[in-house]
């Protein structure tokens, strides 16, 4: 597995290896907004094909398999012997409501396709593996620099944006990285109602003229 820093090489052999490894305490470092490449590897034991599929907890609510956090890696790897150097693979764009802080990543690797989408279901011939990534946010260190607070939180109806600098714009996302409520703002000091989203947990971006910060909120 190499991605976003993380450059993994696990024993070729088939037999006798675990279906799932942790290597959770290896890290990769990735910001919101930006695209990187995984690169993987694996012994097909013969001519086999054999499929791949990232998941990444974008919203760090520990389901790997929500909207915009599955990544079928479009092309199978074949006939392989895990060091021949033959590899696939893929970009995987970072959302920009990525929940800023260390995320699971799990890659798994199967002969065939059954129950390849599902990130708990192991296969005959197959193994996964998971590793943390360290999601930033552009702009964020500029962002702290600058003072910036949202609060309540949790918030029940109003919640306030205080910044040293203007305040551009504040987007919400649900979980799901669906936007449910967008605003243009133009001051340092700036409210918004959120009186009529459900309750439940979103995300919150706050852009301003130094740059951007991520909040995840409670919406009581």
């Amino acid at each position: 597995v190499n991605f976003a820093g993380i450059n993994n090489v696990t024993p070729a052999a088939t037999s006798n290896t675990e279906g799932h490894q942790d290597f959770i305490n290896i890290t990769g470092n990735v910001s919101a907004g930006n695209t990187y490449t995984i690169k993987l590897q694996g012994n097909t034991s013969g001519n086999f094909k054999n499929n791949f599929v990232v998941f990444i907890d974008w919203n760090q609510n520990g389901i790997l398999d929500d909207a915009g956090e599955v990544y079928q890696v479009p092309t199978a790897l074949q006939n392989s012997t895990g060091t021949d150097g033959k590899e696939v693979t893929m970009d995987i764009a970072v959302p920009a409501h990525a929940v800023a802080g260390s995320t699971r990543m799990r890659v798994k690797k199967i002969f065939g396709s059954t129950n390849l989408l599902n990130p708990c279901m192991g296969a005959s011939y197959g193994q996964a593996e998971d590793y943390t990534v360290n999601v930033g946010t552009l702009g964020t260190s500029e962002a702290k620099r600058q003072n910036l607070s949202v609060y309540p939180n949790p918030v029940v109806d109003v919640l306030n944006i205080d910044s040293d600098s203007k305040v551009s714009g504040v987007t919400v996302y649900d979980l799901t990285g669906k936007v449910v409520s967008n605003h243009t703002m133009a001051a340092q000091k700036n409210q918004i109602n959120l009186s009529k989203l459900s309750p439940g947990v979103y995300v919150v971006i706050v852009q301003t003229e130094a740059g951007s910060k991520t909040v995840k909120i409670l919406k009581k």
